[in-house]
């Protein structure tokens, strides 16, 4: 399915021109780069639907999620996108089972169970229902959020530069894992990172968003670029 995304935003005091089209295929990563202050977050947010750009238009597929002459804006809830970020708050004093069944709350009781059971164990987290949050390491708080957010099956996964800080060992160990997880659950995401150059596998697409003048720019004509190969 293909997200179109021509939009004009603010951030940072800054307008910010994003234009390129993405072809979401499931259980795809791509990369959204740029320096800090460039307007990654403020992207993501507008392709969630908690930030509104200033014009533009936003689709996926047939669906448009915001056009800005004022004739449409598709709340949250009905885009079906998740969003991750290093800062996604977790109950301290809810179980690790809450978290998942609280994203669930239109599906029946026994849905929301085996769904949990199903995702607690492809993340890693098999027999952990019943703990604490308060009670996570941090690899185990990043792997329940990203249980939560995939719960729902949404048609996009949105993470925003949640490995900052990390040490490379567990940041890659990370990426492998979610790349296995958005395959098995054939789910298309878009991180937003400052480099991507290192951490991208080949074929992975890659959206650069620039400083001043500010525009989104690729090194191909539909807005995308491969990833070099990794060692």
């Amino acid at each position: 399915m293909l997200l179109k995304v021509d939009v004009q935003l603010r951030a940072a005091g800054r307008p910010i021109r994003a234009r390129f089209d993405l072809d979401l295929v499931p259980g795809s990563l791509s990369f959204l780069t740029g320096p800090p202050e460039a307007g990654k977050n403020a992207l993501m947010q507008s392709l969630q639907g908690t930030h509104r750009p200033v014009s533009g238009c936003i689709s996926l597929g047939a669906r448009i999620w915001y056009q800005g002459d004022g004739q449409r804006f598709l709340e949250t809830l009905d885009r079906s996108v998740a969003l991750v970020t290093l800062e996604t708050s977790l109950v301290r004093f809810k179980t690790v089972g809450w978290h998942i069944s609280s994203s669930l709350a239109h599906w029946s009781t026994r849905s929301r169970g085996q769904r949990a059971t199903e995702l607690l164990r492809r993340v890693g987290l098999e027999g952990t229902s019943q703990l604490l949050a308060s009670r996570l390491s941090a690899d185990q708080r990043w792997r329940l959020c990203l249980a939560r957010a995939l719960a729902p099956r949404p048609c996009l996964l949105l993470l925003d530069e949640p490995h900052s800080g990390l040490q490379d060992p567990q940041e890659k160990s990370h990426l492998r894992d979610l790349r296995i997880l958005l395959k098995e659950e054939a789910v298309p995401a878009l991180m937003s990172v400052q480099e991507a150059t290192g951490i991208a596998a080949p074929g992975e697409r890659i959206l650069e968003l620039k400083p001043p003048p500010t525009r989104l720019s690729t090194t191909s004509r539909l807005g995308m670029a491969k990833a070099p190969a990794v060692a």
